[in-house]
């Protein structure tokens, strides 16, 4: 009789066998070993930016390549809070709306983590090829950065804007919501102005190839490279704002369900083309 009859017929659970049971203990300890003591609820962007730098630092220390994504993330986490504690540009109309989404946003990110580092099952596309052990340590840093981003940015962003829009209120108000959209859009500024620092990041500390070329290319050739990474992300996240608006209309649960599986299939596409060995 095996562990789910035995549930499902009512008799006592049988234990879980022995190199399961140590399996899931190291997956548990590896975990604990990179999220202990972190706060998986981050509700602002100083308790984000905490997050993304502990966690960025104890993957780096265990030799996990998607320390370059989290560290990527930091960067921008960090710009974002500058600019709204007054020691960056000021580009935000509404900086207690952003400081909230980038802690509703983290979280989102340190769920996908902690389902990976548990080997749970990941139900988002995007993740499950970022995060997936199948070929990590064959992909360049700035692919892990990418993957990373394309998850975050191609699916949860819309997910967590949702859910600060409805906390925080405004949805049905045009002007609010145009606010809103400013800050949202204010953002891509912040990802333009931290790609240098992103590249050094990557060349530096990572020792990526790519972004060696990029930075040592010249002027030229890196301002083109930061073009082309610019207007990735700006469509993508208009596109998410459009999503955004589709996810606050849907009249049902299912209907939100399938504006969801549009943004997962959109983002799994994007995650198995930078998924490509170079």
């Amino acid at each position: 009789m095996n562990l789910a009859l035995s549930r499902l017929e009512g008799g006592p659970p049988l234990a879980a066998p022995r190199s399961h049971r140590h399996t899931k203990a190291r997956f548990a300890e590896h975990t604990d070993s990179i999220l202990a003591g972190v706060d998986l609820a981050p509700a602002s962007v100083h308790e984000a930016f905490d997050c993304l730098s502990i966690v960025g630092r104890r993957l780096r220390d265990s030799g996990d390549p998607r320390a370059a994504f989290t560290d990527v993330y930091a960067v921008i986490t960090r710009r974002v809070r500058d600019s709204i504690d007054g020691r960056g540009p000021r580009l935000f109309d509404e900086p207690q709306f952003i400081s909230r989404l980038a802690g509703r946003f983290c979280r989102l990110y340190l769920d996908a983590l902690r389902r990976s580092l548990m080997h749970d099952p990941e139900p988002i596309g995007a993740w499950a090829v970022a995060n997936g052990p199948r070929g990590r340590d064959r992909l360049l840093p700035v692919q892990h950065a990418l993957l990373g981003l394309n998850a975050h940015i191609n699916f949860d962003l819309a997910i967590g804007l949702s859910s600060n829009v409805r906390a925080l209120g405004g949805a049905a108000d045009p002007e609010t919501m145009a606010r809103y959209r400013h800050d949202h859009d204010a953002v891509n500024r912040i990802l333009d102005e931290a790609f240098p620092e992103v590249m050094d990041l990557l060349a530096e500390r990572y020792g990526c190839r790519v972004a060696r070329i990029v930075v040592s290319a010249g002027r030229l050739p890196s301002r083109a490279a930061r073009g082309v990474t610019m207007r990735a992300l700006r469509a993508w996240r208009a596109r998410v704002w459009l999503e955004l608006e589709e996810l606050l209309a849907a009249a049902s649960e299912a209907e939100a369900g399938r504006v969801r599986a549009r943004m997962d299939l959109r983002a799994s596409l994007f995650a198995r083309l930078f998924s490509v060995a170079l």
